[in-house]
């Protein structure tokens, strides 16, 4: 599992929603995030709330999103099984 504070969460949050293919706006909308700060997270602006981190974490992983951080060093997101053939995307 990654860490939230991890610099590349932010990085993937992009890569999570177009996997689930969510807008800003259906994430702001899951997430209860504003549309106007999840828009500058993505932008790299700002100073997120761990709040508005553990917010986007909680709702990515309640849709079967996946951030994983490897020994290796290798970052990503990936889509549950079950998500993906259940056709939800």
């Amino acid at each position: 599992n990654m860490d939230i504070l991890h610099p590349s969460f932010l990085r993937l949050v992009r890569a999570a929603r177009a996997l689930l293919g969510w807008s800003q706006q259906d994430l702001a909308s899951q997430s209860g995030v504003s549309l106007s700060t999840l828009n500058r997270l993505e932008r790299g602006g700002g100073d997120p709330s761990v709040n508005s981190l553990r917010l986007i974490h909680k709702t990515f992983e309640q849709a079967g999103i996946r951030f994983i951080t490897e020994s290796s060093g290798t970052i990503g997101v990936t889509l549950s099984k079950q998500v993906a053939e259940a056709g939800k995307l």
